[in-house]
């Protein structure tokens, strides 16, 4: 991935991390976030193209444990052009990141998706992921907080 294809990977994202689909992760996705985790990861953040143009990423992370030997790599982000799913755009781009994450030491690869995700978690078991756990997102809407009341009564 180059600094240049940023803008391509937030628009299919944003394609892609629908709020009807994908509620969760929605709400996560933002160019900040690309540019951040792109920042401080760009060798194992990946672009998948076709005639120029980006049809698919891999965004990666590493995490080291302090007085640990063990580095851990977490796949951040995977998304396809809707057009190019059974291409195995996905299963190339999981694959060299697997390469990058053992070319530097990394000895565990992490994922999570959403439960319902069924296409996803299918395709991460195929891969060999496993000893899944269930997550629970919580939510709070802050909108009837008394200094957020006060705030709107201010306003208007």
């Amino acid at each position: 991935m180059h600094i240049d294809d940023i803008p391509a990977v937030v628009e299919l994202g944003n394609r892609v991390f629908s709020a009807e689909t994908l509620p969760t992760l929605y709400r996560c996705w933002e160019e900040a976030e690309v540019l951040q985790i792109y920042t401080a990861y760009k060798e194992i953040c990946l672009v998948a193209t076709r005639e120029d143009k980006v049809v698919g990423f891999a965004l990666g992370s590493t995490l080291d444990k302090p007085g640990s030997s063990w580095r851990y790599g977490w796949l951040e982000w995977l998304a396809v052009d809707p057009a190019c799913k059974r291409l195995r755009v996905a299963w190339r781009l999981v694959r060299q990141l697997q390469e990058r994450f053992v070319e530097r030491e990394i000895r565990i690869m992490l994922v999570d998706t959403y439960e319902g995700n069924k296409s996803a978690l299918a395709f991460f078991r195929k891969f060999g992921f496993g000893q899944e756990m269930r997550h629970v997102y919580l939510s709070l809407n802050l909108d009837n907080h008394p200094k957020a009341l006060e705030r709107r009564f201010q306003d208007e």
